[in-house]
């Protein structure tokens, strides 16, 4: 990287928030699937009943629960996600696939694009001026898509109002990954050195 380069992306630092990641940064086109599960209720997401949810919008299929893992580096989520699976109920490590009961296997997960996370945060931008909103809840919407996020009406579970991993490597430094902070809808750029921790969220399906 060059020192005009370095100047910039220490700028983006300081900064401490990216509003959009731009083409050419690593970000390719969001990517759309067919609903693994689709239904005629209006709703964006669709709790398929398997421990995944569908995003109606996009087609991508998430993992219910936002809080499998916790916090790892970059390399570790790279590495769990990848190792995701449908593990037969009653096996000692049955415990370790995130309650899933949809058959996938290993390699079918993945962490989300930040063209995906960008997908999923816009929408919920838009409901933060909703009254029934509380303090700096998640950047996602309820399963209809019209409010802010809520237990009670959202087919997620463990949703945390903090930093997530997406897979996409900052173009030119690949040391460095976008993620996004749910807390404001925002993507940063941050180093992938073992000692950064954020949360993971696995989905398959799209890219």
């Amino acid at each position: 990287m060059n020192w005009r380069m370095t100047v910039a992306f220490a700028a983006l630092l300081l900064a401490g928030v990216v509003q959009r990641a731009q083409a050419g940064d690593g970000v390719v086109a969001l990517q759309t699937a067919d609903a693994s599960c689709p239904d005629d209720s209006g709703n964006i997401y669709v709790d398929c009943g398997n421990g995944t949810v569908t995003d109606n919008r996009t087609g991508l299929t998430w993992l219910a629960n936002a809080d499998c893992y916790g916090l790892l580096n970059w390399y570790e989520a790279v590495e769990i996600v990848a190792s995701l699976s449908d593990i037969q109920a009653g096996s000692i490590a049955a415990a370790e696939d995130c309650g899933l009961s949809d058959g996938s296997s290993s390699g079918e997960w993945r962490l989300p694009s930040v063209a995906e996370w960008k997908a999923m945060i816009d929408n919920a931008l838009g409901n933060m001026g909703d009254p029934d909103c509380t303090a700096l809840p998640p950047t996602i919407t309820v399963d209809s898509g019209d409010g802010c996020w809520v237990r009670a009406s959202s087919s997620f579970s463990g949703v945390q109002s903090s930093k997530y991993w997406s897979s996409t490597t900052f173009v030119g430094t690949p040391t460095v990954a976008w993620h996004v902070h749910l807390n404001f809808g925002s993507i940063f750029l941050f180093n992938k050195a073992v000692t950064t921790t954020h949360y993971v969220w696995p989905v398959r399906g799209g890219q």
